[in-house]
């Protein structure tokens, strides 16, 4: 993980364009917030990225199975937090996994719990990831 002050509010595809991340995890609620420029600049970064968008409903999810497989030329490994088709690209059919968020949600709530914190930070998601 890279820890830069400079970085403080940059938006994510500059956040993206600057660190090149392999995987790219949603937890906003931000229906869209992985847009088509971000997802391009994943599959710009790394042959395989991993697409993550956790949120629910499906209408909150950070981009939809459609989008990261065109945006990445059909490289992307898919799975959300909500259901999304399968997707027809390049004469093949590309699945659409949904990995339910019930592994990190409650996880991260009891460690908040434990810790008696009142919210969970972006630092605390960073430290857990980098655990």
């Amino acid at each position: 993980a890279e820890t830069d002050a400079s970085m403080e509010g940059m938006s994510l595809l500059d956040t993206v364009r600057k660190v090149k991340p392999s995987i790219l995890i949603g937890l906003s609620g931000c229906g869209g917030l992985f847009s088509a420029d971000v997802l391009k600049a994943m599959g710009e970064n790394i042959k395989t990225p991993v697409i993550l968008p956790l949120s629910n409903p499906t209408s909150r999810a950070e981009c939809s199975a459609a989008d990261a497989q065109k945006y990445t030329d059909g490289r992307a490994i898919f799975a959300s937090g909500s259901p999304f088709p399968d997707v027809h690209m390049l004469g093949s059919l590309i699945a659409s996994s949904q990995c339910n968020n019930r592994y990190i949600f409650p996880g991260l709530a009891l460690g908040a719990a434990l810790g008696q914190t009142g919210v969970v930070t972006d630092a605390m998601i960073q430290t857990a990831a980098e655990a």
